[in-house]
Order: C-alpha cells, then structure tokens, then sequence
C-alpha cells in the first residue's frame, strides 16, 4: 500500500529550491496554486517534512520537476529515511565553513535586498523610484534632543534663522553622517520624526552592505516588523529564527546554515519600524527580539523607531537620531528629485532645482522653507513646485495638505493602525485639539512649553467632549497617552528636552492657531487678532486666517483701523501724512494713486531711517513705477538725491565728493516746466569752488558755506517742488512710522492669498493706503 505521504530528500530539496528560484514566486503564491489555506504544507516541502502525497505531486507538477528525482526512497523504512536525513544533514552542517555559508547567503539575498530596498515610494508620485536615484546621506546626531536637561527660559532665548527657526542647531551636537554611525556602533536604535527618512536609511544600508561598500563579509538581513507581526500573528507566535529561514531566504539554505551563520556574527539585521508593531502583540514581539539579539549577540543590529514609540531600551544598543536636513542635503534632494521624480532632462532638473532654492530662499518663503527640513515633507514642495512654477501664494493648501500628510495618509499608506485611546478621536477632534494646544501657547508667547501644560490644555479639551471621563485623574492618565501617542504617531508635537516640547515646525503652530481662531471667529476675536499687528511674529497668523476666512474683509478693515490710530495719536505724523496726500494729488493720474503715496512715504523719510526709498511696497502696487515714472516724481527723487549727498558731505571728504554734488544738481533734463528752479540750481552750482583748487581750500570752503549752502539747497526744493523738508522725527516717532509701514505691508501679504477677496474688494482697501 502506497504511503499517504512523502518527503523530498536532501538533494531533491536543492533541486526543488533551485526550481522555486527560477520561477520567481512566493510560498503564499504557490500555496495559492496548489489551492492550500496556509503555506505550511510549501514549507514543509522545501525542508524535508512529510507533505501529503497529492500535495506533494502537485507541488512538483507546478515547478516542472519531476517527482522520481527528489522524493525520498520508497525502499528504506520511515525510521531509516529519517536517520539517513540526519546523518546526510550533519555531514552537511559540518563540512561547510562558515565563509561559504556568508557567500552563499549573500548570493541568496541580493535579489531579495534588491527588491527589498532597491525602491521607494513618493506619496502622490504613481511609480516607484530606485533608491539610489533620490537618496541623500542623511544625518545624525548622538545625543537624543529629549534626553537633554534644559531650562525653558533657555529654549526661548534661541535665536532663529529660515532653516532653524526655533535655533535648536546651537544647543544641538554637530550632526555625522549616517553611515560612519552605522560603522562606528554595532548595535544602534536609529530615532526619528515621521517622514526623517529612517526605513530610506536603512534601505540605503542594506544595498551598501549587499554592493560590499560597507562590511562586504558580512549578510544582510532586512527585516520589515510590520510584516513580522503579521506572521507572528499568523503562525501561533513563531520565532524570528523561522521568519528569517522561511521568509527572507525562502529555505533556500538549511536551518542549520542559518544557525551558524547567525552564530558566526557575520549578518548585518536590519529591523525597521519598531513603532509599526500593532498594539496587540508589542510586549511579545519586542520580547521576541530582545531573545533574537541576546541569542544572536555577534551580530550588527540597526532597529528603526519613530521618535516617542521607543518606550523599551534594548540592552547593549546605543540610541541616536537623525537630524533635520540642511541647506546642502535640501539643495541635493531637490535635484534628484526633479532629475528621477519628474523625469526631466539633466540641464532640466539642474534649472528647476537651481529655480526652486531660489524661490524657497526668498524671505516671504521663510515658512515654507523651514518646512522643507523634513524629507516627507520636501518632496511634497518639490511636487507643489513643479507642477505649479512656485508655490508662495498656494501656501495655505501646502500647510494644510503637509498636515494631512502627518495626521492621516502617512501611516494609512502603509496600512498601519495606531494607538486605540487617540486613534478614537475623530479627525477634525484631533485638528481641534491640537489647534487648542497652538493657539493657547501662540497667544502666550510661548513656542516652547512644558508636558504638565499641554497634559492640561488636553484636559481642557477632552472635558467637554461627549462619554469623557468625569474623574479629573483619569482626564490627565488621558492627556498623557495622547501626547505621546501625538508625539509618536504625527511628529508635529516634538519633545526638544527632558519635558519640554514645541511644535515640529512652528509653521504648524501658526496654521492650527489660525485654525483655531477661525473656529472660534466672532467680532472680539477679529479684534482681538487685529491688535497685534505691530508684532511681527503674528505676521504669519494673519495672512493664514485672511486665507481660512469665508470674508476677510472685516479683519482687513479692522487691521487698518489699528494702523490709522498710530497717525491719529501723534499731530506730527498727521502734519506728514497731509503733506503725502497733497503731494501724491498733484502727480500725473496715470499712476495709481495708493502707489504714489507709498512712494512718497519713503521718499521724504530721513536719509539714515531705514526705509528711505524702499519702494518695494509702492511696486507691488504698481509695477509701472520701475519703467514709466512719470517726470514730477524723477524730479523729487533726483532732488532728494542730491539733497543726501549734501547732507552727508564733510569738510575732510568735501574735495572728492565736489564733482558728485555738481551731477547731482545738474538736472535741466528734469527741469523743462519748472525755470525758476532750474535757475536756482544753475546758481547753486556756480557757488562751488572749483574743484581745481588746492584740497586744504576746498575743505575750508565746505566748513564755512556747506551747512548754508545746503539749507539753500532745501529752500529750493521745497519752494519749487514741495519736496525736501526736514521732518524732524523723534526716535519715537521714527520707530512708529516703520511699524505703520510694516502693517501696511502686512495689509498687502493678506490681500495677495486671493482666497475669499473680490477685486472690488481689493481695491477698496488699495484705494486707502497710507492716507
């Protein structure tokens, strides 16, 4: 009687691993084919178990092998088969050095890590891109920023810049490239925000190792968690031991071989994503690889984790955490990114990246620019970017599509589900409650506070939630699981020192405080907002609320009412404003008016304030100004002019500057309509001495007639011209009119987001400025 089942031998097992290899499928898939439930059966195939015999013949038929030459010999008793596996399997094991196992293992896997890590996947770019078209070293810093110790008052103190807006870079250690890490420490947990980049470090390692660029004699083993949980779960709480014989070698060596490989301390284990372990199986699977690599202790271990999930330390492992990208590491990104992602040409991308750091270095590209330090977040810029040619005016969607990213398609990409507690709060309560947190820190001043105030802010909010609990202690045990579960899963609440945290970027604390304010929007609180338009760090959170408002238009009105009162209160700067407004009248109506006042503004400023002829305001009104200036205002500008060389003319540099003061006053090009002043000029040009006299004369000349010659100069001008005056203002007074330029600045940033504005609208507040 035929045996139910058979067993392939030990050569039959080669050959039918041989055969598996070429036809490139999976144990699932072959499962499939044979139209088993599980794969159990497949593996018992490949490693020399009993298989069912109409099993086994199917497996045989779909790899095209015939059954004669792999099958154990029918002739010699179960027990005999058996002891002739072990005996052939001992031999085995111990006739192969642990050299040609690592050979072996390597020529295995460098396919599997090629498919593996050889890719990536850009969010909303539809084809995947190799890695080494895009990858860019990354950093990392030794120390973890929340094990430091640090004073609050420390933290606020930090002065920013674009790239490093909070100034940690000062109180930060000087980041190392990764890879030197990697060499330097053989065990290491890598830390890292959502989107830093740490599964694409990790990737980037496994192919250095299996190219031989780094530790050639050893394996690499790259190890997804989430996908070990899965089989964990799949297959009653197996080991890693199996996982790594049956999933990543596919059994093509033997258990044995394994063993002593992992034995030998020659494999490189890569275990990405510790914090995508389902909550469910976490203490056993972290206990699983707590076993594996105190077992396997020989060997190089790199575990990934997001920065807040890493709740247990892994013995012997040094944790470090990658750093924010810099200027270079953007600057390179970028140009990879537009070379691979958008598939242009070389001298294409090489233009299109040089365009967008350009642009992204711009001033009123500040916020966007800090954004750009995050890698998940970069690539999304550089999307904006290209598909658009800019993307200052669609910041508000760029804000708001990079949150999403954070809160939402970022781990439901990857099918990955998260901390129950927070996971329960709807989206818009979790935008909600984090816009509680930015405005109520925001309006404080404060970008950087402390875990018992923000455990209370989320108390605050949670309390008035439908089926909160009551009992205030378990209202604060729930403030505390969500921040970290904040902390873990979004990256956009960042602990910078030992229980002390900020915003990820502070371009997120002033979107959710607008968000916030919208929210909550009524009369008072349009007031409210409106009151600080003189401090420049709620710039940000006026032009994003001007752009989240169905009408702005009462915000607007009501941030030129703040800026009237600054000329209401003072007699002196309502005397100049006049002067503005008649001066302004009496110019040629071919140029908008809002434009000549602002022209005017800065034009009649004192020489050393420091907006004297910024007409970059007057331009945005009217870009005509830098081509088509009509003569009355190149006469005023042209008189101002020479009245600064005069005015900041000594006796010492009088001899060098004497020809500079005759151009200045020579302007009978300007002068057509106006005889009595080109007169005057003609006379006050006959006045100076000749600049052929001895130098010692010549600065004599200046000392004695300069200051008359120049208020004779000023007569002139403000005779014949109406322009020239000596205003006079007081510090006080100068520090005041900057500000109201600087909100008339602001009034115009607002107005440029076009979300909401009607041109008639536009223009009605235009039509006001500076008046």
């Amino acid at each position: 009687m035929a045996k139910r089942s058979l067993q392939a031998s030990v050569e039959g097992m080669r050959k039918a691993r041989l055969a598996f290899k070429r036809k490139g499928w999976t144990q699932e898939f072959l499962a499939g084919e044979v139209g088993l439930e599980t794969r159990q059966p497949i593996w018992k195939f490949f490693t020399g178990k009993p298989v069912d015999r109409q099993v086994f013949q199917e497996i045989c038929k779909l790899l095209e092998i015939n059954i004669q030459e792999i099958v154990e010999s029918s002739e010699v008793s179960s027990i005999a088969s058996s002891s002739s596996f072990q005996i052939t399997q001992f031999t085995r094991e111990n006739s192969t050095s642990s050299q040609d196992i690592v050979t072996n293992s390597r020529l295995i896997l460098h396919d599997k890590i090629q498919h593996q890590c050889g890719t990536l996947r850009l969010l909303d770019i539809a084809r995947p891109l190799a890695l080494e078209d895009v990858y860019v070293d990354i950093k990392i810093m030794e120390e973890i920023s929340s094990q430091r110790w640090l004073e609050i008052q420390d933290l606020q103190k930090l002065r920013t810049n674009s790239l490093d807006y909070f100034g940690l870079s000062k109180i930060s250690p000087k980041p190392v490239p990764g890879i030197d890490i990697v060499v330097k420490y053989s065990k290491l947990v890598v830390l890292g925000k959502p989107g830093s980049g740490k599964t694409t470090f990790l990737q980037a390692v496994a192919i250095s190792c299996s190219q031989g660029k780094i530790f050639g004699d050893a394996v690499p083993i790259f190890i997804s968690l989430k996908s070990f949980a899965e089989y964990y779960q799949s297959y009653s709480h197996a080991s890693l031991f199996t996982y790594i014989y049956q999933e990543i070698f596919n059994c093509q060596i033997l258990e044995s071989e394994l063993g002593k490989l992992l034995q030998s301390g020659k494999s490189l284990i890569l275990f990405d994503s510790l914090d995508e372990i389902p909550e469910g199986n976490n203490d056993k699977i972290i206990a699983e690889i707590n076993n594996f690599t105190n077992k396997f202790y020989n060997n190089r271990i790199i575990i990934t984790c997001r920065i807040g999930a890493n709740t247990y330390k892994f013995k012997e492992f040094t944790e470090v955490e990658i750093a924010d990208l810099n200027k270079q590491q953007i600057t390179a990104f970028a140009y990879q990114w537009f070379l691979a992602a958008a598939k242009t040409s070389f001298l294409e991308g090489k233009y299109l990246s040089e365009q967008f750091i350009h642009k992204l270095e711009l001033p009123e590209n500040l916020y966007i620019c800090e954004l750009a330090k995050t890698p998940l977040l970069l690539s999304i810029i550089c999307l904006v970017f290209y598909g658009l040619g800019d993307f200052s005016k669609l910041r508000l969607e760029l804000y708001k599509k990079g949150l999403e990213l954070l809160l939402v398609r970022w781990d439901e990409s990857r099918g990955i589900k998260r901390d129950e507690l927070y996971r329960n709060l709807s989206l818009l309560n979790k935008i909600k409650l984090l816009s509680h947190i930015a405005s109520a820190s925001f309006c404080e001043g404060n970008y950087f506070f402390t875990e018992t105030k923000i455990q209370q802010l989320i108390v605050n909010y949670l309390q008035y939630l439908p089926q909160s609990p009551p009992d205030i202690d378990a209202l604060l045990l729930d403030s505390h699981a969500i921040l970290k579960a904040i902390e873990a899963q979004h990256g956009l609440l960042v602990e910078r020192a030992r229980g002390i945290y900020s915003f990820s970027h502070l371009t997120f604390q002033e979107y959710l405080t607008a968000s916030d304010i919208v929210a909550h929007v009524d009369s008072h609180s349009l007031e409210n907002l409106a009151s600080h338009i003189h401090e420049k760090r709620w710039s940000e959170v006026f032009v994003l609320t001007t752009g989240m408002l169905r009408s702005p238009v009462i915000l607007l009105e009501l941030m030129k009412q703040e800026l009237d009162k600054i000329i209401v209160a003072n007699s002196h700067l309502q005397e100049y404003f006049h002067w503005i407004f008649e001066k302004a009248a009496k110019v040629s109506t071919s140029q908008y008016p809002p434009a000549v006042r602002v022209f005017y503004f800065t034009l009649a400023l004192p020489y050393q304030h420091p907006l004297t002829g910024n007409q970059s305001l007057a331009l945005r009104l009217d870009q005509t100004l830098a081509v088509n200036l009509v003569p009355q205002m190149s006469l005023d500008m042209a008189l101002t002019h020479a009245l600064a060389v005069a005015s900041t003319i000594t006796a010492n540099i009088f001899p060098q500057r004497l020809n500079t003061m005759h151009l200045a006053i020579e302007l009978e090009h300007l002068l057509l309509n106006n005889e009595q002043l080109k007169k005057k000029l003609h006379n006050l040009s006959r006045q100076l001495p000749d600049a052929k006299q001895d130098q010692t004369i010549l600065k004599g000349w200046w000392e004695t007639n300069g200051n008359s010659w120049t208020e004779e100069l000023r007569e002139a001008t403000i005779k014949y011209s109406q322009i020239g005056k000596n205003w006079k203002f007081n510090q006080q007074e100068c520090k005041l009119l900057e500000q109201y330029w600087e909100g008339n600045q602001l009034i115009m940033d607002c107005l440029d987001v076009e979300a909401n504005i009607t041109s008639k609208m536009r223009q009605s507040i235009e039509d006001r400025l500076f008046m």
